[in-house]
């Protein structure tokens, strides 16, 4: 059976279209490739001959450790800093908070009664793992991820769809709760509000898993709660992962981190430090998912972003006419 690298990098396209610098070996893997329309969650199912896979509130619950959850439905939520000017509101980026600190009983008390509603169950964040609400069925609205709304207007990324305005309340209602908090005497809780998306149920888990090993590059609970959907222990890329590229034997080997027959799922969900870990991952994978398609340890690439997905196959290196990618070249 011929190994196969999966990359699920969300901030792809954002180097495509050039807000995004790709260090060499990335830009050699996108220059050699073919781009294709078509990415996130669709894609990837796709490329694992899934029919769905689970969305990011599914992902957390099973990060989670919840049992019993097949068919369930879930969303992901987390608190985000919100900055008002004299156009709009702005979702700046996630807020870091200590749920479990003793000052954070009285919010705890709040949002278990936001969400103490027909068809809603609060789950708290703990041990890491972002809050989650289950709802009686996957409601009928598009959400925007957070990482895809980090930076940008909140009336551009509020949920649309037919539910959509059960859910602008509560965003609305948890600025509220949020700013009651402040008067508790931390101020950090100053334009906060709670993000939901990853709206989804959980599939059946498939059989034989079409995975042989996960990588979690980015996001934990995105990486870890695939790894624990396809039944695979996940593989955590540390930042300060140490550099591999003159150890070429090790690189795919059994005690390498990609598995040398089967799929490796590389799990890339990156925050505001996108730019520095797309350098790490450059040193770990894509690097050495160059040097093994040249020389036929690997037979196929799969890069998967937002919208766009970038293919190579065994012989896509050796494509002569073709170039390392430049921003510039496309534009």
């Amino acid at each position: 059976m011929t190994a196969q690298l999966l990359v699920a990098l969300p901030v792809l396209d954002d180097v495509l279209d050039g807000r995004l610098e790709a260090p060499p070996g990335l830009a050699r893997l996108l220059g050699f490739g073919r781009i294709e329309r078509g990415g996130g969650d669709a894609a990837l199912a796709a490329a694992l001959g899934q029919e769905r896979i689970p969305a990011a509130g599914p992902r957390a619950t099973l990060a989670a450790g919840e049992t019993d959850t097949a068919g369930s439905a879930w969303l992901r939520v987390e608190p985000v800093h919100l900055q008002p000017d004299l156009t709009a509101v702005w979702l700046r980026q996630a807020a870091a908070l200590d749920w479990s600190a003793p000052s954070m009983a009285p919010l705890h008390d709040a949002l278990h009664e936001l969400f103490d509603r027909p068809g809603l169950a609060w789950y708290p964040p703990t041990n890491g793992v972002p809050g989650r609400i289950r709802v009686a069925e996957a409601p009928q609205a598009a959400f925007v991820p957070l990482h895809a709304a980090v930076g940008r207007r909140l009336d551009e990324t509020l949920p649309r769809g037919p539910d959509a305005a059960r859910w602008h309340a509560l965003i609305n209602e948890s600025q509220m709760i949020f700013h009651q908090f402040r008067a508790l005497d931390d101020p950090r809780s100053a334009g906060l509000g709670l993000w939901f998306w990853g709206a989804g149920s959980v599939p059946a888990r498939p059989d034989p898993s079409p995975v042989a090993r996960v990588i979690v590059a980015g996001d934990r609970t995105e990486g870890e709660g695939l790894a624990r959907w396809l039944d695979v222990d996940a593989d955590f890329l540390s930042e300060q992962e140490p550099d591999r590229a003159s150890n070429n034997d090790h690189e795919y080997g059994p005690e390498g981190r990609l598995h040398p027959t089967g799929t490796t799922l590389v799990e890339a969900t990156l925050g505001a430090d996108a730019p520095d870990r797309l350098v790490g991952l450059d040193r770990c994978v894509f690097e050495p998912a160059w040097r093994a398609l040249r020389s036929g340890r690997l037979g196929a690439v799969r890069l998967i972003g937002s919208e766009r997905t970038v293919g190579l196959r065994r012989w896509s290196p050796f494509a002569f006419w073709r170039r390392p990618f430049s921003a510039e070249a496309v534009r």
